[in-house]
């Protein structure tokens, strides 16, 4: 099939305990797409190019690298995750759109 380029941009850290077994977000990510490939017929020959960036401290992909990606890969933060459940519990609506 081919190689995909991909970026993973680490929006968090994991607590301690997941980076010491599984590493970091992107390193959980990488690893789960590349298993699914595996145990998929038909997708055997697919590989993966990974990018990793650390979005906490400013590190994502310039317009160039873009470009050049197949697919972005944006992991979650609790930081988001926390913002969002002090407002529920303040009575504060989620807006959608």
């Amino acid at each position: 099939m081919g190689l995909l380029r991909v970026a993973i941009l680490d929006c968090d850290t994991p607590v301690p305990s997941i980076v010491s077994s599984q590493g970091l977000y992107s390193n959980i990510f990488s690893n789960l797409f590349q298993d699914t490939v595996k145990a998929l017929p038909g997708l055997g020959d697919l590989e993966f190019k990974f990018t990793t960036y650390d979005a906490v401290k400013g590190g994502l992909p310039s317009e160039k690298e873009l470009l050049e990606l197949d697919g972005i890969v944006i992991t979650g933060s609790c930081k988001l995750l926390l913002l969002y459940c002090c407002r529920c519990e303040k009575g504060e609506k989620r807006e959608t759109k």
